[in-house]
């Protein structure tokens, strides 16, 4: 990519380890910044590991103006329904439970709960 150090930019990840690495990276070199002040959106939770990689970095925590946690994962629709996503859900949840899959259930209930503000 370009780089473009007089303007601001916007991130919008998954929080994954590849992707937190990519991040870095664009802010690896001291001296010439991707961008100016970074807008960081996380699609889901940021794990704590993660999360100190950003505080870490030299580079771009000084950049960081914000950051937020923004709970995409479920696909919405129509204005009153929602799905996972998750076509092979059904067998893994009956007859016998995978605690995997229900805990990834779980979450994402969570999340939905979070976007409608429910308390």
């Amino acid at each position: 990519r370009e780089p473009l150090p007089g303007l601001d930019v916007l991130y919008f990840i998954t929080p994954s380890a590849d992707n937190i690495e990519l991040l870095l990276a664009d802010f690896k070199t001291e001296g010439t910044p991707q961008h100016r002040h970074v807008h960081f959106v996380a699609s889901q939770p940021v794990a704590m590991d993660l999360m100190t990689k950003l505080a870490e970095s030299r580079n771009l925590a000084p950049r960081m103006k914000s950051l937020l946690e923004l709970p995409l994962s479920f696909v919405v629709i129509q204005d009153r329904g929602f799905h996972f996503d998750m076509l092979s859900s059904f067998q893994a949840l009956f007859p016998i439970i995978d605690p995997g899959l229900a805990s990834t259930v779980a979450h994402r209930l969570v999340d939905v709960c979070r976007c409608l503000q429910v308390t």
